[in-house]
């Protein structure tokens, strides 16, 4: 009997040891998995990580007195393309600030300096309001003999403001909009 119930023991204990085993294999994988789909930004945003899409880094600092302005940037390697997601967070907002002009003018001016450093020419920014969302773009010059183009959009989350950024070539067609547009159907709230 108690051969029986020792066999029985050391049967569950080698089950229990595979479960276990099992788990401790999966663990990081189902962890990986979770954090490479969403990602949290700025301590409020939670931003869905389209498939195809991987996080490369973030940053975070002050925009001139209006807020902390957090920044993730993830990478498409499949397309050699990245995608920038700025959170202007603004927690007492201040009639008559232009928050969406400084997020935009925030997010393009390194970009602009660097090409106008280069002898490259930066033409007019267009703005276009579709409903909630701020479409904008600015053709900046040249990138490697291919016209290239500063296209974003931007919304506003809460108290906060979002914005998805990406620099493409200006033969590119609006359809990169749409894909930005798709990214902001994906914060949760």
């Amino acid at each position: 009997m108690l051969g029986c119930n020792l066999r029985l023991l050391t049967n569950n204990l080698n089950i229990d040891m595979k479960k276990i085993l099992i788990i401790c294999l999966l663990f990081p994988v189902s962890v990986s998995m979770l954090f490479s789909k969403s990602l949290k930004i700025a301590n409020s945003v939670l931003f869905e990580i389209p498939a195809g899409w991987e996080y490369l880094e973030s940053t975070r600092h002050s925009l001139s007195g209006l807020g902390p302005l957090d920044r993730a940037i993830l990478k498409n390697s499949t397309r050699d393309q990245k995608l920038t997601v700025s959170v202007l967070s603004v927690s007492n907002p201040s009639e008559g600030v232009d928050y969406a002009t400084a997020l935009v003018d925030a997010t393009l001016s390194p970009y602009i300096e660097v090409y106008r450093k280069q002898g490259n020419h930066y033409y007019p920014r267009k703005l276009l309001w579709r409903g909630n969302y701020l479409m904008y773009s600015q053709p900046v010059g040249r990138l490697n003999s291919r016209k290239v183009e500063l296209r974003g959009i931007l919304i506003k989350h809460g108290s906060n403001w979002v914005n998805f950024f990406c620099i493409g070539p200006r033969e590119v067609s609006w359809e990169q909009y749409a894909e930005l547009m798709n990214g902001t159907q994906l914060l949760k709230n």
